[in-house]
């Protein structure tokens, strides 16, 4: 009966040359795109090489009731910043 959030993707890198993955930072955002709630996760893999990808996937249960998008993007600094961790 609750709502579920799942979010899969995969990462490509776009360099010709093997790469960290940062983690990843998802941010729920109401209809007026404020944030709203957001969590970070590590993908299971530390480094890309060339021509691979990186499936990954998050769960959000019962997510806010005022949620209407969702982004995905890679963690930074700013986060630190900002204090969300």
């Amino acid at each position: 009966g609750s709502r579920v959030f799942v979010i899969e993707g995969a990462i490509a890198p776009a360099s010709r040359k093997g790469v960290e993955i940062p983690r990843l930072r998802f941010v729920v955002l109401d209809a007026h795109g404020a944030d709203i709630y957001a969590w970070n996760a590590v993908v299971d893999q530390a480094v890309i090489k060339p021509g691979e990808k990186v499936a990954f996937r998050a769960r959000l249960a019962s997510p806010p009731a005022h949620a209407h998008s969702l982004v995905v993007r890679f963690f930074h600094r700013r986060d630190l910043a900002s204090g969300s961790v």
